[in-house]
């Protein structure tokens, strides 16, 4: 009989003891993660920069006045002296884009490709007339795109778009001389295609800096037909061929 209450004397001290030493223990805190971020495929590109023209030379289509200049000529057209054949203009860009997947995109895009002017001089009495084109042009594209990362932060984007070019383009006669002469304006619609390399910083998961060159291919442009008047021929015109804009522009893109 001793010898029993001894033994549950024992077991009752020690579940006390162990219910003590559990009690005595820190609880537990549950771990909660973080929520992971994950990019929006949806993002906005936004860039300003300079752009870069280059034509192959300015036309002066001019029939009626081939037998009175000094110039070269050739068919209908007045071969132009001292020809500025490049110019530069402010440019900028703006687009909406998709990710397909965590590197290939497409993207929608508007493109203010610029404001540029090619002359050229013709020689009509031992005077010097300078023609003068000026076109403005602005863009829209569907382009695809790739992005290589470079590092964590850094990486390569590169893409290859097509679209329409609308390009409005005039242009003036002898201002060199205050004659007044003038060019018709006219619209046209040009198919365009070119291809963009850039750099990209990451700031955050969502906004990224970026430097991007581009090259689009314009094509030929020309102003409108004079009709003739007082001071010039009727069937004068100015024209362009190959026109190609390069372009340098610092932008952001923002996924949303």
């Amino acid at each position: 009989m001793v010898a029993k209450r001894v033994l549950l004397t024992s077991v009752f001290i020690f579940f006390c003891a162990g219910a003590a030493t559990a009690a005595d223990l820190p609880r537990q805190v549950p771990i909660v993660k973080a929520p992971v971020m994950v990019a929006s495929p949806w993002f906005l590109d936004a860039g300003i920069g300079a752009g870069f023209e280059r034509v192959d030379t300015l036309h002066f289509v001019n029939p009626l006045g081939i037998p009175f200049t000094s110039n070269p000529t050739s068919g209908n057209e007045i071969l132009l002296n001292n020809i500025k054949r490049t110019d530069t203009s402010l440019t900028g860009t703006a687009g909406l884009g998709y990710f397909l997947n965590s590197n290939w995109y497409v993207k929608g895009e508007y493109r203010y490709f610029g404001r540029y002017k090619s002359s050229g001089f013709a020689t009509f009495g031992g005077v010097a007339f300078l023609q003068e084109m000026k076109s403005t042009i602005h863009g829209a594209l569907f382009d695809v795109g790739y992005v290589h990362d470079i590092a964590p932060q850094l990486y390569l984007d590169a893409s290859v778009g097509i679209g329409a070019a609308f390009i409005n383009s005039t242009g003036t006669q002898g201002a060199n001389i205050n004659f007044g002469g003038f060019f018709p304006s006219r619209s046209q619609v040009n198919f365009v295609a070119g291809g963009a390399l850039g750099l990209g910083w990451r700031l955050t998961a969502s906004t990224a800096l970026t430097v991007t060159g581009s090259y689009h291919y314009i094509g030929n442009v020309s102003t409108g037909v004079h009709p003739g008047s007082a001071i010039q021929n009727a069937g004068e015109q100015l024209f362009v061929r190959d026109m190609g804009i390069g372009s340098v522009v610092v932008g952001v893109r923002q996924r949303f």
